[in-house]
């Protein structure tokens, strides 16, 4: 099975977005301000219930 954080970046690919797990890593923490643990945060991008997630990383990369 793959890792949750896998599959959160692979949503950011489904919505058109490449990040690397860096850029990943370092504007899941911005947007998740101290708000849930990091993992509940990925599974729920995963579970594709954080599309907020999507429109943040756009704006922040411009991509």
């Amino acid at each position: 099975m793959k890792d949750i954080r896998q599959l959160a970046i692979n949503e950011c690919y489904f919505n058109g977005i490449g990040l690397t797990g860096v850029e990943f890593d370092t504007a899941l923490k911005e947007y998740n301000n101290f708000e849930m643990t990091l993992t509940d945060r990925q599974i729920r991008i995963a579970d594709k219930k954080e599309p907020k997630f999507i429109e943040f990383i756009k704006h922040k990369y411009g991509r």
